[in-house]
């Protein structure tokens, strides 16, 4: 029940907001874009709330080379490390390996960008593109919340596996 009232909340919230694009990020998924942001130095349109808190993944995808500024609340949380381009490691630019259009292969491939940050529910999320692909307009991130167990899930949890071990010894 908590959960729906902060996603209600947070809907209440996004609709209100000033942003050109807020999304109302759930866990366990993907959220994937490429977007025409004017250059290096420019924060996508899009920004991020976070319906629960947790760990946000960001990666590069697509074409290697782009590295990000992520920003929670306004301020600098996050940098990506500036990793080649496909210029600097003698591929094409949509050549497989390392263009990906699947951030979970991306995620796991040496040659994208990427981090983590923890954050909590209600967290606004802005990424800043410092680094774009050699002849590219535009940028690609995709961002993933894994959530993390709430504390009564695990207290929960811990009291079954507490029960089942005073059955076991009783037989």
């Amino acid at each position: 029940m908590r959960e729906l009232l902060m996603t209600a909340a947070l809907c209440a919230a996004s609709v209100s907001s000033a942003s050109a694009a807020n999304v109302l990020l759930a866990p366990g998924v993907w959220d994937a874009r490429d977007e025409l942001i004017g250059g290096v130095g420019n924060f996508f349109e899009t920004t991020w709330t976070m319906v629960a808190g947790g760990t946000l993944r960001v990666t590069d995808y697509a074409v290697v080379g782009d590295e990000f500024e992520v920003y929670k609340n306004g301020m600098l949380a996050l940098t990506t490390p500036d990793l080649p381009d496909y210029v600097d490691l003698g591929v094409g630019a949509f050549d497989d390996p390392p263009f990906t259009s699947d951030p979970d292969v991306a995620w796991g491939r040496m040659e994208f960008s990427k981090g983590m940050l923890a954050v909590l529910a209600g967290d606004l999320i802005e990424i800043k593109a410092i680094g774009i692909p050699a002849g590219f307009a535009d940028s690609t991130v995709a961002v993933r919340l894994d959530a993390v167990p709430e504390p009564g899930s695990v207290a929960l949890l811990g009291v079954g596996l507490a029960a089942l071990l005073a059955l076991r010894r009783r037989r």
